[in-house]
């Protein structure tokens, strides 16, 4: 956050100087504070904290989380590209798996014909879930 000051000439509606100045905000959690000596902290850190600084003592909340929290913007490329990468190589993966389904379809398909070829004279017909040769020639 940012607020803007501006300081008018004397006896003037005229801006004599403007200030651009950020809002900072620290927060600090204690925990196992004792309510005998809360109070006194508190009034001690009030008393003693620069001009122009604001103190205020609230219970923490996942605003406040939300609020202070930067987001890396250089780690979320990084973690999209490796999600890329990842999803390249499941595609990669699944079609080495398909291709080498097939490839064992065909050869137990092959071993079926050479066993049962001097037993018969009749060809056994391609299944309808293969592709026909015909069509990858085209």
């Amino acid at each position: 956050k940012s607020s803007r000051v501006t300081i008018l000439k004397p006896r003037s509606a005229q801006i004599d100087v403007e200030h651009h100045l950020n809002l900072y905000h620290r927060i600090v959690k204690f925990a196992k504070v004792k309510a005998t000596i809360a109070p006194m902290l508190f009034e001690c850190i009030r008393l003693n904290i620069p001009e122009g600084v604001e103190l205020k003592i609230d219970t923490p909340n996942s605003a406040d989380d939300e609020f202070r929290y930067v987001p890396d913007v250089e780690l979320q490329q990084l973690q999209s590209e490796l999600r890329a990468i990842d999803h390249e190589k499941e595609e990669t993966q699944k079609a080495r798996d398909a291709k080498r389904a097939l490839k064992q379809k065909e050869k137990a398909q092959a071993m079926l014909l050479s066993i049962l070829s001097p037993f018969n004279d009749e060809t056994v017909p391609p299944s309808d879930d293969l592709p026909d040769n015909d069509e990858k020639s085209k």
